[in-house]
């Protein structure tokens, strides 16, 4: 999903003034704001934004991916937990939602 600042757009504070009305739990809702650095009173939750383009994936096998069976034995190594990595899906075919 890629987004837009837009005056006609949603922000945070929209759409936690949405979730609440639909039930959402105040305290656990502004606790995960918090813990991505949004919490109540910061500037960043009043920008507004608007959807420019949303798509789905199909990731079946032929998906690029990282997966334990990348590594030798088909397992992570020692001391690794977990990683992360980045895919460009620019070359890979999409459903637009849109």
């Amino acid at each position: 999903t890629r987004f837009e600042e837009s005056r006609l757009g949603r922000s945070i504070n929209d759409v936690v003034k949405s979730l609440l009305k639909q039930g959402y739990d105040e305290e656990n809702l502004e606790l995960s704001l918090k813990q991505m650095g949004l919490e109540k009173g910061r500037t960043a939750r009043d920008i507004k934004y608007k959807v420019i383009e949303w798509k789905r994936y199909c990731v079946d096998d032929s998906f690029p991916c990282i997966t334990e069976k990348s590594f030798k034995n088909d397992r992570l190594p020692n001391n690794i937990t977990r990683f992360t990595y980045t895919i460009d899906l620019s070359g890979i075919a999409g459903m637009n939602l849109l």
